[in-house]
């Protein structure tokens, strides 16, 4: 703020103010404002002493009594541009900006080239959203006071606000140009190059800061930041550790700790840093949510929720908390808020929230709904990216170059389904890339994978721009996103248009809402006549599913007895294999109805490491008069023999609206017949895609009435059963569900049919792929 410019008394009154104004600019504004108050005493009607107690008032944050002085200054003096300023500034600190405004007005009226009062303006403008009259003021600013640092700054932080980041950039490198020990201007530059994703830029700039200001706080935890983002741990943590040295009660340090100490799987670490957060900042609704994320990695998953329900409070957090809290429920099967928690995020999409679009293909069967949600998210993940970003010339190279960039290469089931696919592409025409977003697990499928593609990637360290330019520099042709909005899903990558042609495919069952996506693989039963105008990708029909699979072969082993794993000798066994998550309500009493109905039988669910869940759903079937121990639970198993335990199941019953994927495949290639109720949406839908594969459309209902009849008269029906099963055997080397070379080929005609309309100069347009010979043996 700008000083007044007092009248100089010549009485005691002006030794004492001298003095203090002496020991205010040395420091010590408490011992000035003793002196300051002793000559206002002295010379209540002091224009001079009034001014300087406002301004020392306001130096130890007391605004309060700061407006008081001024006022009194200006009973003396009411046209002084000097006092109506600060007295503007006194409202902006009691967040009275339209005062404060109008302030600031009364003292451009009194001294029409007052820099200072059109910084405060436009601040105070900004303040109320009105960023259109705020960024005149301010370009007026630098207009009368070009090398006024100052005033570039505060345009810089205007521009920042409303999404013009690159002139909110060069505002800031004038700044420190002007003044280059400006570190106020260092750290805000640094935080437009992160909203720009350029991290590493900003990691250099907050060092800047820190030149100027080693003990900066601020400046240390925003570095800390970025190296976060960049994943360096290490240097994250040093730097969140240095801000805390400097300052034992920040919060958000200690909040930024927990969060990088999360990501390396050091909970108890991350909990403790949290707790001391929140007894810094007890009300604080982002750190409460960020101690659910570790309560909820740590499985205390009541606890979790419990933290998410109370961030929902805070505007910015509520439609990430509502998710959260509705997700986690849904781990542990507490349905007691699943109606009102689905109505709430319907709610909160509609609005315009970037709400996760996964948790909306979860528990809502809309495609209209999915496609809101995707939009609202994709604008949030394309923030600061520029949207006009030119799409690539065709490039001619002897091979489509063809790169599938995926967190995934791992002991995952998208690692089991691509594997053979990976190794399948015909190196005469495509070259191929994997770009991996995540380190390597060590697994004989991990290496599988790698061997699988003429170029293995490893980009785990390296932020979304460095993989782009990867991907650039690799004169990549087309791009293949295989997680979509998945955990570990960097779809920033794609936002900023590496490839000249960019598809969705596997990992991410719906649109992803973007325009930075050209196509998505599908098929003619997920995305049904009709409802392509759902999605904002042109569709790829390819003619069979759209889910690729390896060959089928021969169980490696012999299978294991029923008592070896728990289940009863005798009695039907109905199975799902499904992540809890996507148990709903409806679907687990369709579920109980069948138990009470088929005597003897039990159900046979996947639990892995969740030891809630099972509480709750034998509670659940207890509440419908089924014994809580005809629910068996199964741990976790390799997947050779996984597959051989799911052919001692008689019946795998699946979940809606979000249905199985791969573990149908996997029920379908163990010879299990898959009971599944189609539903209106892609995930909705996916069984029905691989029963039809496999020719098997006899388990496929229309509804969960249908589909509890379909599942009622295989567990009563021995020889329907059993036919049905041999049909599933059957048809494995007849049927185009586990013929991956014919897949091959298929998406091969599909990468081929992108890549000419492109290079044709056509706009991208959603076409079906005819079927070819089958090329099982």
């Amino acid at each position: 703020m700008r000083p007044g410019r007092p009248l100089t008394p010549a009485r005691q009154d002006s030794v004492l103010l001298t003095e203090g104004l002496r020991l205010l600019q040395s420091g010590r504004p408490e011992e000035a404002l003793r002196l300051i108050e002793r000559s206002v005493k002295l010379a209540p009607k002091s224009v001079a002493g009034l001014a300087n107690l406002g301004n020392v008032l306001l130096d130890l944050q007391r605004p309060r009594e700061a407006l008081s002085a001024f006022d009194r200054a200006l009973k003396l003096l009411p046209r002084n541009a000097d006092l109506l300023s600060n007295r503007g500034n006194a409202l902006a600190a009691l967040n009275r900006h339209r005062e404060a405004a109008d302030c600031y007005r009364r003292a451009l009226a009194a001294e029409p080239g007052f820099v200072e009062a059109y910084i405060n303006l436009g601040s105070a403008l900004s303040a109320q959203g009105r960023s259109g009259e705020a960024l005149d003021c301010l370009d007026r600013s630098v207009e009368l006071a070009p090398q006024y640092s100052v005033a570039w700054f505060n345009r810089g932080v205007v521009l920042r606000r409303i999404g013009r980041l690159q002139e909110a950039l060069a505002s800031h490198q004038r700044a420190t140009a002007i003044q280059p020990d400006f570190a106020a201007a260092w750290r805000e530059m640094g935080s437009v190059y992160r909203e720009l994703g350029q991290d590493r830029e900003a990691v250099g700039v907050y060092e800047q800061a820190l030149q100027v200001v080693p003990g900066d706080a601020e400046a240390w935890y925003e570095r800390g930041r970025a190296l976060s983002a960049l994943r360096d741990a290490a240097g994250a943590i040093h730097s969140f550790e240095q801000a805390l040295r400097f300052r034992p009660d920040y919060a958000a340090a200690l909040d930024q700790l927990g969060n990088v100490l999360r990501g390396q799987k050091r909970l108890h670490g991350a909990l403790e840093r949290y707790g001391r957060a929140l007894a810094l900042e007890p009300n604080s609704l982002h750190i409460r949510y960020n101690q659910g994320l570790v309560l909820n990695d740590l499985g205390r998953l009541e606890e979790a929720a419990a933290c998410f329900d109370d961030a929902r409070a805070a505007p910015e957090l509520a439609a990430e908390a509502a998710s959260m809290a509705l997700v986690t429920r849904q781990w542990m099967c507490a349905w007691d808020r699943f109606d009102q928690d689905r109505s709430d995020l319907a709610r909160l999409i509609a609005s315009g929230e970037p709400v996760n679009p996964f948790v909306a293909l979860l528990v809502l069967d809309s495609p209209e709904v999915q496609r809101q949600a995707a939009r609202n998210w994709a604008k949030q993940v394309a923030r600061g990216i520029d949207a006009r970003s030119p799409v690539h010339s065709p490039r001619r190279h002897d091979r489509i170059r063809l790169a599938y960039v995926s967190s995934d290469y791992r002991l995952h089931a998208t690692g089991f389904l691509t594997a053979e696919l990976f190794e399948r592409h015909d190196r005469g025409r495509f070259e191929t890339y994997a770009f991996s977003l995540a380190a390597s697990d060590g697994t004989p499928m991990r290496r599988r994978l790698e061997a699988g593609f003429d170029h293995f990637i490893d980009c785990e360290s390296l932020e979304d721009q460095e993989i782009a330019a990867k991907i650039v520099e690799s004169e990549i042709d087309i791009a293949v996103d295989l997680n979509g909005y998945t955990r570990h899903a960097r779809a920033r990558i794609f936002a900023g248009r590496p490839a000249p042609v960019q598809v969705s495919f596997l990992g991410y069952p719906g649109t992803m809402g973007a325009d930075w996506i050209d196509y998505l693989v599908a098929d003619h039963y997920v995305v049904p006549p009709g409802s392509a105008s759902l999605f904002d990708e042109n569709i790829v029909f390819l003619p069979d599913t759209y889910q690729v699979n390896q060959t089928a072969s021969a169980p490696a082993g012999p299978a294991p007895s029923r008592g070896s794993l728990g289940l009863p000798d005798r009695g039907v066994v109905f199975c799902c294999f499904n992540q809890f998550a996507k148990i709903t309500p409806n679907v687990f009493g369709a579920w109980a109805c069948l138990l009470k109905k088929v005597e003897g039988s039990v159900l046979w669910l996947f639990a892995d490491k969740n030891e809630i869940a099972p509480v709750y759903l034998r509670r659940a079937a207890a509440q419908v008069g089924v014994s809580g121990d005809r629910l068996i639970f199964a741990p976790y198993a390799d997947q050779p023999e996984h597959l051989a335990r799911l052919a001692m199941a008689d019946i795998f019953l699946d979940t809606a609206p979000y249905n199985a994927h791969t573990t149908a495949s996997d029920a379908l290639r163990s010879g299990v017949p898959v009971v599944t109720s189609s539903g209106g949406s892609f995930p909705a839908r996916v069984a029905g895609s691989l029963l039809h594969a496999i020719g098997v459309t006899e388990t496929i209902a229309s509804d969960m009435e249908h589909y509890e009849s379909i599942a009622l008269r295989l567990a009563r029906d021995s020889a329907f059963r059993a036919s049905v099963r041999q049909k599933i055997l059957d048809n494995q080397t007849t049927h185009p569900l586990f013929d991956a070379a014919r897949f091959c080929r298929h998406l091969e005609t599909a990468y081929e049919t992108m890549w000419q309309t492109h290079c044709a100069g056509e706009l991208p347009r959603s076409f079906s792929v005819k079927p070819s010979a089958c090329f099982l043996p």
